[in-house]
């Protein structure tokens, strides 16, 4: 912001609406970009600047996480295993699922954690045993 107060901002006589909103965007995503080192990020800077027209400071933010991603990924520091991907089991149907089922592992039965297992805690005065046909 500093920089703004030395910086002038250009003038028009034309028609057209100037947007000094839109110009200090497109300043703030400047100084975003420049401020990473070229060994890293080089091409991430390198190519945002070319996109017309040039993306909003969220989206560049969002390309350059992305490109950290990356990155850590390929050096080994991140796991391949995108995280989206681990939460989703292949079904029957051959459609993803949500796999949100907690699995006990006192019991290994699916739909509560260990210390809800009644196998330890006990069961409730009110409890029915299902009946199995064996």
């Amino acid at each position: 912001d500093e920089l703004g107060a030395y910086q002038q901002i250009p003038t028009c006589s034309c028609l057209k609406e100037f947007s000094l909103s839109a110009f200090q965007e497109r300043e703030k995503v400047h100084q975003f970009l420049l401020g990473f080192a070229s060994n890293q990020f080089g091409a991430v800077r390198s190519n945002i600047p070319a996109i017309e027209p040039l993306p909003n400071l969220n989206k560049v933010y969002s390309m350059v996480l992305r490109e950290e991603r990356q990155q850590r990924i390929s050096k080994g520091t991140e796991p391949r295993v995108a995280v989206e991907a681990a939460a989703f089991k292949a079904s029957a149907t051959g459609k993803p699922r949500l796999n949100t089922r907690p699995k006990c592992t006192h019991c290994q039965k699916l739909g509560h954690e260990r210390h809800q297992c009644f196998k330890l805690v006990g069961y409730p005065p009110n409890w029915q045993h299902r009946r199995t046909n064996q």
